[in-house]
């Protein structure tokens, strides 16, 4: 993440999860990402400077095939890792970004991996409640909510299971 999407955008929230992944991010302004680029490295400031949605794009290919190569060694397998191309919504609203930063860490309950918030290790409720460092932008997500209490009170709304999605209970 920090070598592929880093010089492209900023982090708001993720999660890991067998079956899938959610990242809340922002796309850096273009100013911001040619800046990046030009300091960093002129070969490719260069070739993308006039198209820097082949760039992103580019970036995110190298990242998730970056992740497969790791999970094919790590797990000792061959082959795709990912079937289907990456999906993306727009936030629109503010009330959106809101349920964004909910939807993401309730997805391992709503799944059936653990039964709280907060209790998923490969998300980042933990990263942005704890005090260490992230390349999380911490302050924004608490703003949303008026604060970190704010935040904390947001998410312990219930979270409905997907029903015939449950994993046993080896996992809770």
């Amino acid at each position: 993440m920090k070598l592929y999407l880093s010089p492209i955008c900023n982090f708001y929230a993720y999660t890991l999860l067998p079956i899938h992944l959610h990242f809340l991010i922002k796309i850096k302004t273009e100013q911001e990402i040619l800046d990046i680029l030009n300091e960093t490295d002129k070969f490719l400031f260069e070739k993308y400077k006039a198209d820097l949605p082949t760039y992103i794009s580019k970036q995110f290919s190298n990242f998730l095939n970056s992740y497969a190569r790791s999970f094919n060694i790590v797990y000792n397998r061959k082959g795709s890792l990912f079937i289907n191309n990456l999906k993306r919504s727009l936030v629109k609203e503010a009330s959106n970004f809101r349920a964004f930063l909910f939807y993401i860490p309730k997805n391992a309950v709503h799944h059936g991996y653990t039964k709280t918030i907060g209790n998923w290790t490969y998300d980042s409720y933990n990263a942005l409640i704890e005090i260490r460092n992230t390349m999380l932008l911490r302050e924004e997500v608490f703003n949303w909510f008026g604060g970190k209490d704010g935040f904390l009170e947001f998410h312990k709304q219930e979270v409905f299971l997907k029903r015939g999605n449950l994993m046993s209970n080896k996992l809770l």
